[in-house]
């Protein structure tokens, strides 16, 4: 590695994709969705483009949107940005369990804690979530990444 150097070569291994990923909002299949959400569940219904016609799936999506969808995969970090976790953790709304973490890494270009995770259900304020971090209940801030935000 040190004789790449002079040319920007870094080690770019699995867990900084894995950073690099939640950091810009993408998914992955089969851990932060799967067949069984629906694009808005999925944090995607910003793709769906119902006045383009006809399409495939199309009559599964009647009556869905964002309105009512029954969770949520949300982005999201960590107010204090010494909390790491590694997924999986349960997440609180209103101090009740209300789901759990999808994916999580340290996101290496925002210096910051950054997930996924699924809550069921929303607070009365909207999407602000907990987390139980060595005994403590830890506060989350739901984030848009920017290329979410871009293309909303």
């Amino acid at each position: 590695m040190r004789a790449g150097e002079p040319d920007g070569i870094v080690a770019a291994g699995r867990a900084a994709f894995a950073s690099l990923r939640l950091e810009k909002g993408y998914r992955l299949w089969g851990v932060d969705m799967s067949a069984e959400d629906d694009p808005w569940e999925a944090g995607l219904g910003w793709v769906v483009k119902r006045d383009k016609g006809d399409f495939v799936g199309r009559a599964a999506l009647e009556g869905r949107s964002d309105a009512t969808a029954r969770r949520r995969l949300l982005p999201l970090v960590m107010d204090d940005p010494t909390h790491v976790v590694l997924g999986k953790e349960p997440v609180f709304v209103a101090g009740r369990p209300a789901g759990y973490v999808t994916s999580a890494a340290m996101g290496h270009t925002s210096s910051r804690a950054v997930r996924t995770a699924r809550p069921s259900r929303r607070g009365d304020a909207g999407w602000l979530l907990s987390q139980w971090l060595n005994g403590a209940s830890s506060q989350a801030t739901h984030s848009v990444p920017t290329a979410v935000a871009q293309n909303a």
